[in-house]
């Protein structure tokens, strides 16, 4: 048998049997808590119409799939506030700050998969 399974069928007969693979997801930010909402919710038209993005459990194929785009939280920011092709500006509909805790959630969760 080799070392290393050896030391895991050990681990198993001594009774420990929790075995760590990460940490998991790290917790959202505040901020990124409240651009889910936000992001669910608030905009208009909903992010989720156009855009898919696992974490929110919205399919919408018009826009970019988030998931893979994967942009920093100062690039969803500018997408948001000043619009992308199609996609119109949310400055008239949202604050600056529900523009920023958007950006926060979309940067935060895209490419996790789904809950």
């Amino acid at each position: 048998m080799r070392p290393s399974l050896f030391l895991l069928v050990l681990a198993f007969a001594a009774g420990s049997t929790t075995i760590s693979c990460g940490d998991g997801p790290k917790p959202l930010s505040n901020s990124a808590k409240r651009g889910r909402d936000i992001y669910l919710n608030k905009s208009a038209p909903k992010c989720g119409t156009c855009h898919k993005l696992n974490d929110a459990g919205s399919a919408g194929i018009l826009g970019p799939d988030l998931d893979k785009v994967r942009q920093k939280s100062d690039q969803e920011l500018r997408c948001v506030l000043q619009g992308v092709g199609v996609m119109p500006t949310q400055k008239d509909i949202l604050t600056k700050g529900d523009m920023e805790d958007v950006a926060a959630y979309v940067s935060e969760v895209a490419g996790r998969r789904p809950k």
